[in-house]
């Protein structure tokens, strides 16, 4: 993809960010951010009994690339199994943002996917001390 395409990309999800907002009745809330930058977080998910990212949702406060890569990989993990998602690696987010972006801005590349699995593995934590 030429540099001018990705940009414009990351400028769509920056201007308009997919899966922002609130769910009623999250199955997990997770509050997250990236205290160098002053970027922050709370994203919330219904996943289903079978372990599914049914919905995500997300506020953010920060740069544009955090937005940007936080709306981009929120699109990917829908209809994901957990499973799925926590093996998502950090070429995923490379694909998404490019290399460029990645390597002058790792923190805030990285916000959205790191979020997304801290919230699974509170969910987790908390799915597994109900069943206790």
């Amino acid at each position: 993809m030429l540099h001018e395409e990705l940009m414009d990309i990351i400028m769509d999800h920056y201007e308009n960010p997919r899966n922002s907002g609130e769910i009623k009745d999250p199955d997990v809330e997770f509050h997250g951010g990236n205290p160098g930058c002053g970027d922050t977080i709370t994203l919330q998910m219904k996943i289903s009994n079978e372990g599914i990212v049914e919905d995500i949702k997300f506020e953010i406060e920060g740069c544009i690339v955090s937005n940007a890569g936080t709306s981009m990989i929120s699109e990917k993990v829908i209809n994901k199994h957990i499973d799925e998602i926590k093996k998502i690696g950090r070429d995923e987010m490379r694909e998404l943002l490019g290399k460029d972006i990645i390597i002058r801005r790792p923190q805030c590349s990285h916000l959205g996917i790191d979020t997304i699995k801290s919230a699974i593995r509170k969910y987790e934590k908390e799915k597994l001390a109900s069943e206790i």
